[in-house]
């Protein structure tokens, strides 16, 4: 189910239900665990699923199954995605999304989703502007991260993991 939050910015944010199963967000968990493509990041360790293997076919799937939902319901290009493991005490200030290609150079990332894979932990909510994001997981949060400062608060017990993507404008 698709919920629209509109911000006091007047700007929509996505937020869907089961977009990815139980048993799918369980998979990537135990993925990321067991690989050993993992680059510390600002606290947290990520995966840049690029860079990862297309024959772990289960894995493949739910990339594109992923991929292909976004990219049909919003008409956007996915940049790139990775696996999120987020320790206790990991967070993210609140900013807005700009970054640089492998030749430093600037490119567009308009927009980002995250997927939550669990919710068995105290903490970690997304903030977007001034709203707070409970973690649920399977859900996914979309919104223009381009112009909206967002961040995660605070880890307080257990882990969290997630599944972000950040995309342009199809244009």
């Amino acid at each position: 189910m698709e919920n629209l939050k509109i911000l006091k910015t007047n700007i929509e944010v996505s937020i869907i239900d089961n977009f990815l199963t139980d048993d799918e967000c369980d998979f990537l968990i135990d993925y990321f665990k067991k690989s050993l493509h993992h680059e510390d990041y600002r606290g947290t360790t990520v995966i840049r699923l690029d860079d990862t293997s297309v024959f772990n076919f289960k894995k493949s799937y739910i990339r594109f199954k992923y991929t292909h939902k976004i990219k049909q319901k919003f008409k956007l290009k996915k940049n790139y995605d990775q696996l999120v493991f987020w320790p206790v005490s990991s967070y993210k200030l609140k900013h807005k999304d700009i970054d640089y290609n492998s030749s430093n150079k600037l490119v567009s990332v308009d927009w980002t989703s995250v997927c939550y894979l669990n919710d068995n932990f105290d903490g970690g909510e997304t903030i977007i502007e001034d709203e707070k994001i409970k973690p649920k997981k399977g859900t996914l949060v979309l919104f223009p991260s381009k112009k909206l400062y967002h961040g995660v608060l605070p880890v307080k017990k257990s882990s969290r993991y997630t599944f972000i993507s950040w995309w342009s404008d199809h244009d």
